[in-house]
């Protein structure tokens, strides 16, 4: 489907830009390790990236983890970081760590339906610019998830977010170093809201700034429809799963709808994993 598709094209842009930006992101690992130990394998991220969080979920343990993109050239990036770690590294060369190119409306991965836990992380789902692709994605997620099996994903809360919708002017949200040519890059963004639709859109400016004071502008436009609370509780409801736990926080804090994040944890029906976390 197009949405997921279109995502991917606009992450081939970034290439190692994203990297540079967001390889320190690790707020979130804790959360989806401890998800991932508690549920066992095999275990599907989709809109794996680079592979940022799949480095982190990398455990023989968990026999097999498979990391789903759109984007060739962020699975390439993924390959290679992979490649590198240390517990990564034998199981991409064994198979047990599966690198998928594809759509997260329409996919069909080895191990399903087996798989125990399925992560959507940073908002990846929100990409999904419509219910119905949306609702196909999470379609896809239970027919792959094996009874008992954990969905774990990552939305940020629109009454935070859109407090005022509208257009946002210019604003730096980056500075980091370009992980490949050491230059540094600031990141500049506007966001326009259309409350109508559901949906925000993020003009990103990257400006790669080399020694010499040269500026290499890099454009990236992409939209994301934003979802409330219980819009997300009746479609996890809706595709056959049962909510276990809205979080507002990483380390499992209860949701309260002050906080900018919203991490739902749902359950396929059946034979249930362990306790939750908390």
């Amino acid at each position: 489907m197009a949405a997921a598709n279109d995502a991917g094209i606009h992450y081939d842009q970034l290439g190692a830009l994203y990297d540079g930006e967001y390889d320190s992101e690790s707020q979130d690992v804790a959360f989806y390790q401890a998800l991932a130990a508690r549920s066992g394998g095999p275990i599907l991220e989709l809109a794996c990236g680079s592979g940022r969080l799949l480095a982190h979920l990398a455990d023989p343990d968990y026999g097999l983890v498979v990391g789903l993109d759109s984007s060739g050239v962020q699975l390439e990036r993924a390959r290679a970081r992979l490649g590198r770690h240390p517990k990564a590294g034998p199981m991409l060369e064994a198979e047990r760590l599966r690198l998928v190119q594809g759509d997260m409306c329409e996919f069909d991965l080895p191990a399903g339906p087996g798989y125990s836990l399925a992560i959507v992380a940073l908002n990846s789902f929100l990409h999904l610019l419509d219910a119905r692709d949306q609702s196909a994605c999470l379609g896809c997620i239970v027919r792959h998830l094996a009874p008992g099996g954990l969905l774990a994903m990552e939305v940020f809360n629109p009454e935070v977010k859109d407090r005022h919708p509208g257009v946002r002017g210019l604003e730096v949200v980056g500075d980091f170093r370009h992980p490949e040519t050491g230059h540094r890059v600031q990141h500049l963004t506007t966001v326009h809201s259309d409350p109508a639709a559901q949906r925000r859109r993020y003009l990103n400016l990257y400006d790669e700034i080399a020694s010499d004071g040269t500026v290499r502008r890099t454009v990236h436009e992409f939209w994301l429809r934003y979802i409330y609370r219980f819009e997300m509780e009746r479609m996890l409801e809706a595709a056959g799963l049962e909510l276990e736990a809205v979080y507002g926080g990483y380390e499992f804090e209860p949701y309260t709808g002050r906080e900018e994040e919203m991490l739902f944890v749902a359950v396929k029906p059946g034979e249930r994993a362990a306790a939750p976390v908390r």
